[in-house]
């Protein structure tokens, strides 16, 4: 005969009250289901917020460069003070 495993009630709260920060009453109302999907969520998002490592980052830098301001100023438009008005 083929035992059940009991549901990790322990585990359920510690994520749903401490890391989802539900409230008693919401965490009591959600389904298994419902918590299950929010802690996949939960482990997807936290795949994405890892750091991004040294080769990656240049990697970025070479397809990414940076180049030159869209706005082209005059030299003489970024040497007016502010507040001062245009002769345009």
């Amino acid at each position: 005969m083929k035992r059940v495993q009991a549901f990790p009630w322990e585990n359920a709260m510690q994520f749903g009250l401490g890391v989802l920060r539900l409230p008693p009453d919401q965490f009591w109302a959600m389904t298994p289901r419902e918590l299950e999907a929010a802690y996949r969520a939960n482990i997807a998002r936290a795949a994405f917020a890892a750091p991004m490592d040294r080769g990656s980052l240049e990697g970025m830098m070479k397809r990414f460069p940076d180049g030159k301001p869209s706005m082209n100023l005059s030299a003489e438009a970024s040497a007016k003070s502010p507040g001062e008005p245009s002769s345009d």
